[in-house]
């Protein structure tokens, strides 16, 4: 919070307040000097400033100026300072824009705070000097921050936690400083006690506004304003338990001014008639006078009075005093033990300490915090103050004070609290929670050497086909449905949390070892295999993926152990879902493995590592080149071959298949596009590029197929696309919709690996492919075995019935050539034929095929199949 004076000219006590004009010289000096300070600093970021982002910009000088109408002024004995919340807005514009734009910001704000709801009118030199002290503040708290390694917009965490909290104390430290100085000059006070009354205690607030603008500042930069309205209800909760709490103190001030200057007046009364019998009336007038004013000051206030006669052990309550508690004037006692007896048994002993210690001389005052029982046998909690009245000897004869009801801010705190820890859509533990109990029981299996604990890392299985299917509504009543299951499945003393998503992770405290916690693994999917109910009625079935993590004293962090249940959780997915997965050390191996290999497949294409081999596609009627069908390749720059089987499933999953398959696309055109222009065919040769299930279901893929095929100018109906069975179940809407877009530009469609999938033969006649691709599986088969060419005969039969084509993947034999003529099979492909080559070789056979008559190259000789030789290696 910002602080500023609206009375820099605070009289010392007892004295009168000077005028304005009259200010001491050297404080006079010092403000000139704050001001003209201020001035340079505010020229030079003038002339050095760069605005790039002036909606920002100027979005934060309206909130930061609306903010500084938020002010609580600080009920302090010698000044007038107030506080507003507009210090919450200047950091975050320190975090976003740096301290030079962010010195424009926070000067807006002391204008309109040295301006606006003022007590009085401020002199022309306060504003200055309010807007120079700020200007100040900000700019060394902007360099604090930059010399700690902060950087305007760089908010990743942990790196931020130190230039935040230097930027914060720098703040704190030089905005109550120039404050400080100022009423210390002006008031003749040491400026460490003006500083250490005035200052100190609000250093709390500095570094929670800190924590605010560090969260607001996160979201503006990760543009996810919509979150902003979250922060309101704990900002605006959080202001006014502070300015309840600073009315309180206030009051207090108030209440224990006034009880003392009754005491002191009911003293003086008391001396005057000892000295004098004469004065004996004028004594007693004016004690009633305090007894009348005690008596007004007692009814307006909204506090319950006490008066403990420490020597008879005689307590007065006021009415209000019982009011609050529900109570009337013949249900409570007059001692001290009828009051203890109505206290909370959690809080008895806190209360005698603290009478025992003011009783003692040991505090200045009398308070404490604690519950006390109404007449309906709830708890309340009140604020307990007072201030004992002792004889010549220093001796407590009394000790009196007020009650102050201060439920409604506890609740506050508590629901504050309660949120900070926990999820609200669950309301289980959240991340925060769940990593702190995880710690303690760490703590604990290091004490202990044989304690046996474990995690639990739960994953719900496509929740993400229940968010885009049925709506995120409907996603978060599974997922509160979900929390509920699972809560069923824990011992006393278990920890159930909800991560984030669909992640949900269960401490299980106190095991015997694996088979306990594979038990509960088992149980939990037992239990998803009946359906989930949510509010609509709709019946939903939903598996889990499970990875458990066994933990010991040979963890060091909550964080280690939480990775490893994650890592489990993983493999589990791999392995088909709906599985649990017991962590292994070479589960971590592999994915570090795994996580260097995406890092350099990102990189491949900048490196050229990447490359395309063609394998020929062969018309056995007559031995002809039909085409060819594009195979990516990596090599390493070491020249370390890297199998497709290992880099294609771990682009699938992380994403990197989309640029993968635009680039292989691109450059299969290319190629084909070279071939056709040198060398001319009756019909073109095709080319047939693999299309992934995530490459077909990605926005804009028809729009970029339709630009490769523009580009390189390919001749139409040449480009072959193969997808596979699975993509087709996935999502068979969206993919029949992707299908008739790209029949439309026009491509071929190829079914690849028919038969290794889900092997629907409704795919061949719901989805417009052209040709059906056989996989090598079906020749594999003993030969003697006539059930393998009856599937392999019905298939070619179906689909040419159909009028698809085929071609039969994997040839490798001669009588595997022999077989597919018996049936008619149109066209195949395989190491018998050529194994993959690279672009150059590819060139040679087309050009062999070029030079022979009817497309004839060297590798098929004749119409039999016995003379379909050589073959080209």
């Amino acid at each position: 919070m910002q602080v500023t004076e609206d009375t820099i000219t605070a009289a010392a006590p007892q004295t009168a307040v000077r005028k304005e004009a009259t200010l001491p010289l050297l404080a006079r000096f010092y403000v000139a000097s704050v001001i003209g300070a201020g001035a340079v600093v505010l020229v030079y970021c003038a002339t050095h400033v760069h605005v790039t982002q002036w909606a920002l910009f100027i979005s934060l000088i309206v909130l930061s100026c609306l903010a500084s109408a938020l002010k609580v002024r600080l009920p302090l004995t010698r000044s007038a300072s107030t506080m507003s919340v507009s210090y919450v807005v200047d950091f975050t514009a320190l975090l976003l824009l740096g301290p030079e734009q962010t010195v424009f910001v926070a000067a807006a704000s002391a204008v309109a705070q040295s301006t606006l709801n003022v007590r009085k009118g401020n002199p022309f030199y306060r504003t200055l000097f309010n807007i120079a002290a700020i200007v100040l503040t900000i700019e060394s708290a902007g360099l604090v921050f930059g010399w700690s390694g902060g950087g305007a917009g760089n908010l990743g965490w942990p790196q931020i936690a130190t230039p935040l909290l230097a930027a914060a104390i720098a703040y704190y430290l030089i905005n109550t400083a120039s404050v400080s100085i100022a009423v210390a000059l002006t008031s003749g006070q040491r400026l460490v006690r003006v500083w250490n009354d005035n200052f100190l205690w609000c250093a709390p607030s500095y570094f929670v506004g800190a924590t605010v603008a560090m969260v607001g500042a996160t979201i503006v930069n990760g543009a996810s304003q919509w979150l902003l309205p979250i922060l309101i209800p704990p900002v605006y909760l959080t202001f006014r338990s502070y300015k309840v709490y600073l009315g309180r103190l206030e009051d207090e001030q108030r209440h224990t001014k006034e009880v003392t200057e009754l005491h002191d007046q009911a003293q003086q009364a008391l001396k005057f008639a000892q000295q004098s019998e004469g004065k004996l009336r004028e004594t007693l007038q004016l004690l009633k006078q305090s007894e009348e004013r005690y008596a007004l000051a007692a009814a307006g206030s909204n506090d319950g009075l006490w008066d403990w006669d420490v020597v008879r052990n005689r307590v007065y309550f006021s009415p209000r005093w019982k009011a609050m508690l529900g109570l009337s004037d013949d249900e409570v006692g007059n001692t001290l033990l009828d009051w203890l007896n109505r206290v909370h048994p959690d809080e008895v002993e806190g209360l005698r300490a603290a009478l025992g210690a003011h009783l003692a001389g040991e505090t200045p005052h009398l308070e404490h915090e604690h519950r006390i029982q109404t007449a309906s046998g709830a708890y309340r909690w009140m604020l307990c103050r007072g201030i004992a009245v002792r004889d010549a000897d220093g001796t407590a004869t009394r000790v009196a004070g007020s009650q102050t009801d201060v439920t409604d801010r506890h609740e506050a705190q508590a629901r504050l609290e309660h949120a900070a820890r926990h999820d609200s859509l669950t309301n289980l533990p959240n991340r925060s929670a769940f990593m702190q109990e995880l710690g303690r029981v760490l703590g604990r299996s290091k004490r202990m050497g044989d304690y046996r604990y474990s995690v639990l890392f739960v994953d719900v299985d496509r929740f993400k086909l229940v968010n885009d299917s049925l709506g995120h509504l409907v996603g978060d009543q599974l997922l509160t449905a979900v929390a509920h299951k699972l809560a069923t499945c824990l011992r006393t003393g278990d920890v159930l949390a909800r991560l984030g998503g669909d992640e949900f992770t269960i401490l299980l405290d106190g095991v015997n070892g694996p088979g306990d916690v594979e038990f509960v693994a088992e149980r939990i999917q037992s239990l998803f295999r009946e359906p989930m109910k949510v509010d609509s009625g709709r019946d939903i079935f939903v598996t889990t993926s499970i990875g458990i993590a066994m933990g010991g004293p040979h963890y060091e962090h909550p964080e280690e152990l939480l990775r490893d249940a994650d890592t489990a959780m993983y493999r589990a997915k791999a392995l088909g879902k709906a599985c649990h997965v017991v962590f292994e050390q070479r589960m971590r191996d592999h994915a570090v493995v795994r996580l260097n290999l995406e890092t350099e497949l990102r990189r491949a294409i900048e490196n050229d590592e990447l490359k395309l081999v063609y394998q020929p596609v062969i018309e056995l009627k007559n031995g002809a080149l039909s085409g060819f069908e594009a195979l990516l390749r990596w090599e390493r720059a070491g020249g370390e071959m890297i199998p497709p089987s290992e880099f294609i499933p771990l682009a699938e999953e992380t994403g990197v298949i989309v640029p993968l398959g635009i680039w292989v696309l691109g450059e299969a055109c290319r190629q084909a596009a070279t071939w056709q222009r040198q060398y001319r065919f009756d019909e073109p040769l095709t080319m047939s590029v693999n299309i992934s299930p995530r490459q077909l279901m990605q926005p804009g893929i028809v729009e970029a197929v339709g630009q490769m095929l523009r580009k390189h100018s390919l001749a139409h109906g040449t480009l072959a696309l193969e997808i596979t069975e699975s993509a087709l179940a996935e999502d068979a809407a969206t993919a029949m919709h992707v299908i008739k877009e790209l029949k439309m530009l026009p491509v071929q469609l190829l079914l690849d690996d028919f038969g290794t999938g889900y092997s629907s033969l409704g795919h061949l006649h719901r989805f417009p492919v052209d040709t059906v691709k056989i996989d090598r599986s079906f020749l594999a088969k003993d030969p003697l075995d006539p059930s393998g060419s009856n599937v392999l005969a019905a298939v070619v039969s179906l689909a040419q019935n159909l009028g698809k084509g085929v071609i039969v993947e994997g040839i490798e034999t001669a009588e595997q050539v022999e077989r597919l003529r018996k049936l008619r099979c149109p066209h195949a492909q395989g190491f018998y034929f050529s194994k993959p080559v690279d672009a150059a070789a590819a060139g040679a056979l087309i050009a062999l095929a070029s030079a022979t008559a009817g497309r004839r190259p060297p590798i098929a000789g004749a119409e039999e199949a016995s003379a379909v030789a050589p073959r080209v290696h």
